[in-house]
């Protein structure tokens, strides 16, 4: 049975997921069928709820729609209700909608283990303020770092973005910017249309590293700044003392990497990927050209990804308990004493007390031939 699935967003075209899933199908023998699907910008829910109604069993959901595909979803994970965005519906078994937030685990994952960025007491600054910054800020934020400053092109966008999240999350405007931060993180959609985010370079320091969460062919304009700045790029490790980069995914299975500052193009469906990467570098020496000496690195330790912050639940006041009795004539608090009916006074009195009327002037006339009729003879 083919399972159908789609990536949306607006552009779409330069997506790669289409074929990092093949792959991925490929590997692990899935019957899977996985499209891009274009949306219209002012059309996402209604074109969403007839793709969902066609069949499809899952989305990714790109830029700009991870805020609107939260109203979609039936039900959310934790880190999509932290995050107010989703970058992932999935169809359960029951028909319902289930919206996921895997950016930031993602990007956590690959800052830590591949790139040995840590992020504890970090100074971090992160360009945009839209669905994509937003769903990775709860992961960030749960790897304590010193601070996260958010710059965007608007400021009132990056100003209600830092006060949804609380904590060390501020809005910063461009004379705001500190100087030399550990890690800038490019949020922004400015890549695919060949432009970044106007900076002064003092935000680069000696030892600042630099990741763009937007990937094109080869460099896009904010990673081919941060190398003119001199800034340390996020690369993938080969293995010991040496990085591998992916600058490209290229159709049919291949990908265009940089290693020791020469490019390759290679099948990511290999076994020993960088086995065949180290070859062809050897390849070069032998035919003589000079290669650049890798990069050597002592190894780094890599934190566990701290556990989500977890709210306690508010707490449960204790039922009200009645003291206990102290002799016959004591009385519980909860229990209302039952009404005893006068033992003196007129008859007006005594039906006034026990039902909260007055007797008519007929009646009182009555009631006096009565007493006096009762009354002992003087």
């Amino acid at each position: 049975m083919t399972h159908h699935y789609a990536v949306v967003g607006n552009p779409i075209a330069h997506s790669k997921s289409p074929d990092i899933h093949a792959a991925f199908a490929e590997q692990t023998g899935q019957d899977m069928d996985y499209r891009r699907e274009l949306i219209a910008l002012d059309h996402f829910d209604s074109e969403m709820r007839d793709l969902m109604a066609a069949g499809l069993q899952g989305f990714n959901v790109t830029l700009p729609f991870k805020t609107q595909a939260v109203a979609l979803a039936d039900r959310l994970d934790p880190l999509a209700t932290l995050a107010q965005a989703v970058n992932t519906l999935a169809l359960t078994h029951e028909g319902t909608w289930v919206g996921y937030n895997t950016d930031g685990l993602g990007l956590v994952s690959d800052l830590l283990q591949h790139c040995h960025q840590p992020l504890l007491k970090q100074r971090i600054l992160i360009l945009g303020a839209g669905g994509a910054v937003r769903g990775v800020l709860p992961a960030l934020l749960a790897q304590q770092p010193e601070l996260i400053h958010i710059h965007n092109r608007t400021q009132a966008t990056a100003e209600q973005l830092a006060t949804d999240c609380g904590g060390c999350v501020q809005a910063q405007s461009e004379a705001d910017l500190l100087a030399g931060y550990d890690l800038i993180i490019n949020g922004t959609s400015a890549s695919l249309s060949g432009q970044m985010l106007a900076l002064p370079a003092r935000v680069i320091g000696a030892d600042t590293r630099c990741y763009d969460m937007m990937y094109g062919a080869g460099d896009t304009p904010y990673m081919a700044w941060a190398r003119q700045q001199g800034a340390k790029v996020a690369d993938l490790p080969l293995d010991v003392g040496t990085t591998l980069q992916v600058s490209k995914v290229l159709g049919d299975g291949a990908l265009l990497v940089r290693a020791q500052g020469m490019q390759f193009e290679i099948d990511y469906r290999l076994t020993d990927f960088d086995a065949v990467v180290r070859k062809k570098i050897q390849d070069v020496i032998d035919a003589g050209s000079k290669v650049p000496p890798p990069f050597k690195s002592a190894p780094v330790y890599v934190p566990p990804i701290a556990p989500m912050p977890v709210v306690p639940p508010p707490p449960v006041k204790p039922a009200p308990v009645a003291p206990a009795a102290t002799g016959p004539s004591s009385t519980s608090p909860a229990t209302k004493p039952s009404p005893t009916r006068p033992s003196g006074g007129s008859l007006d009195d005594k039906m006034n007390s026990l039902f909260g009327r007055r007797m008519s002037d007929e009646e009182k006339a009555a009631a006096k031939d009565a007493d006096k009729k009762k009354a002992p003879a003087k």
